[in-house]
């Protein structure tokens, strides 16, 4: 990974190894997202924490979006709490795509939005 990777023409969109910063492209909001492809059919367990660190701003949105289908939704920082520990349980089958989002909040304002958003999968034992 390196130590981030940032959009040329979308201003401080940018992916690091610790999360991200979205941002707004004519006027619409632009996600930074991590996504996993699944290689098995099952049962997976989705959990880790979403943070900013800075107060100032308006917060960010962490968003889980299985095969298109938003499983958990958190707002964070602005007049919301700094952080959250989440932990979903999903099915999941070949190629599914679970894609981990930070978008740009309720206000789409990006001046201040770099957040952490680490997460851990593990498959759960089958029925």
């Amino acid at each position: 990974w390196g130590y981030e990777w940032a959009a040329p023409n979308i201003r401080y969109m940018k992916l690091t190894r610790t999360g991200g910063h979205p941002g707004v492209l004519d006027g619409r909001p632009v996600w930074a997202v991590r996504r996993w492809t699944s290689s098995l059919d099952g049962q997976v367990r989705l959990s880790g924490t979403a943070s900013r660190s800075d107060k100032h701003g308006d917060g960010i949105e962490a968003r889980i979006v299985v095969d298109g289908v938003v499983v958990y939704s958190k707002l964070i920082g602005g007049t919301n709490p700094p952080a959250t520990d989440y932990d979903v349980a999903v099915p999941v089958h070949k190629g599914s795509q679970v894609s981990f989002a930070i978008t740009p909040g309720p206000g789409a304002d990006t001046e201040y939005d770099a957040a952490d958003f680490n997460a851990r999968i593990t498959v759960l034992p089958g029925p």
